[in-house]
């Protein structure tokens, strides 16, 4: 929810200068991210917790993303399970934290 509000302060004070704001509420995206800890350090051998039934192909979730730039969309969330989490994030706040920190 922070992001959202830093992308509408980013946005408003880009207002009439040509340059737009697009905040991207993505689901889950394959990568190596859950590999790499706090300090930046990649570790090959760490469990990626998040499930891989709801996994976007890097190529797919990119595309849809540029696309959503391209269109100059203020904000955008592009999987089912993303749009569940932001709906989830602005009614119960406490526990989607809880379950992003568990599992993401």
């Amino acid at each position: 929810m922070a992001e959202k509000r830093a992308g509408l302060s980013l946005a408003a004070e880009l207002q009439g200068t040509g340059v737009s704001v697009t905040t991207i509420n993505p689901g889950f995206v394959t990568s190596e991210i859950a590999q790499v800890d706090n300090e930046g350090v990649f570790d090959p051998s760490r469990r990626d917790k998040r499930p891989s039934g709801l996994m976007w192909d890097t190529d797919d979730a990119a595309r849809v993303m540029v696309r959503a730039i391209d269109r100059r969309r203020r904000d955008f969330t592009f999987t089912g399970h993303g749009r569940f989490a932001v709906l989830m994030s602005r009614w119960f706040p406490t526990l989607t934290h809880y379950l992003v920190a568990r599992y993401a």
